[in-house]
Formats: structure tokens, C-alpha cells, sequence
């Protein structure tokens, strides 16, 4: 799964695995561990708890894409004073 430029994917990795949902940077599946931002997900699972998962990681994703936003909000208004 292709993520955002600025997502913290190592600290979306710890806290989701602090929930029982493993996840792995996608960067480990590129050669010599280059390409885009990503994140590689599995599906071995019963049905309810690959919803579980997902429910899990779309809340922290939505945490860290708001606070990236939040933070472009804060340097367009400082910006903008300057």
C-alpha cells in the first residue's frame, strides 16, 4: 500500500504492532531497499480480525495524516506572516 511522503511509517509499525496488528515497511520489498513510501500488509487471517486490523490501522493512519496536515497548516500560516 503507497503512503504519503511524511508518514512516519516506523512509528505506524510500532504502535500498530503495540495492538496486535503487523505491518511491514514496504521498503524491505524494493532493491536495495529503495522505492516509494509504502507499507506491505497480510491477509492470512480469519475475516473478522483482518477487519479488526484494518480498523486498527486506518485510525492510525488518519492520526498521522491529520498531524501531517495540521503541521503544513502551521508553516503555510507562519509563512504567510512572514
Amino acid at each position: 500500500m503507497q503512503l504519503p511522503l511524511d508518514l512516519p511509517i516506523q512509528v505506524i509499525t510500532k504502535e500498530a504492532l503495540s495492538q496486535n496488528v503487523l505491518i511491514f515497511s514496504g521498503s524491505a520489498f524494493f532493491p536495495d531497499k529503495h522505492g516509494y513510501p509504502a507499507m506491505r500488509l497480510t491477509f492470512a487471517n480469519s475475516q473478522e480480525d483482518i477487519e479488526k486490523g484494518i480498523y486498527i490501522l486506518g485510525n492510525l493512519l488518519k492520526k498521522y495524516i491529520y498531524t501531517g496536515r495540521e503541521r503544513i497548516s502551521s508553516y503555510q500560516s507562519l509563512a504567510a506572516s512572514i
